[in-house]
């Protein structure tokens, strides 16, 4: 009798140990289920840092050739523009020289095309080597501008 309050002390680590192995191997599978899911994460999660890693580097390059694309751009523009004012000015001058042409006193069809060469050839200056057809300016039966005086024609152009 001595010794059954002892036993059952014993009994009872016993019946301890077995509960804390017990949930010691629930703990260690938990853990491994755990580190599993860990492992997939990681994984995704560098499969994502990659994605993007490709994905900026495009991005870069999208920016990169956008920017290239938009100076070009910008050179083409300011070379049309200069392009456009020089052209201007010499419809401008084209336009000056036909009215001067206009205003001489009795000038009809045939006189206006026997205009002095020096005048022909300062028009031809303004020309350098672009070619210029004007057409329509003149009815065949008088001398009256078919367009309005003054209007370049530009209008009609740009429709």
């Amino acid at each position: 009798h001595v010794l059954k309050p002892t036993l059952e002390k014993i009994e009872s680590y016993e019946s301890e140990t077995s509960e804390l192995q017990t949930k010691l191997l629930e703990e260690k599978q938990n853990v491994k289920k755990l580190n599993t899911i860990n492992s997939q994460i990681s994984e995704e999660n560098q499969k994502y840092k990659l994605g993007l890693e490709k994905y900026d580097v495009k991005l870069r390059k999208n920016e990169e050739n956008s920017q290239n694309l938009v100076n070009s751009l910008s050179i083409q523009i300011q070379q049309l523009q200069a392009d456009n004012e020089e052209l201007n000015k010499k419809l401008l001058q084209c336009e000056l020289d036909l009215l001067a042409v206009r205003q001489r006193p009795n000038i009809g069809l045939h006189d206006e095309e026997k205009v002095d060469s020096q005048h022909t050839k300062a028009l031809l200056g303004h020309v350098q080597n672009d070619t210029i057809e004007i057409t329509g300016l003149f009815d065949d039966h008088n001398d009256n501008p078919v367009n309005n005086p003054g209007s370049s024609g530009s209008d009609q152009d740009e429709e």
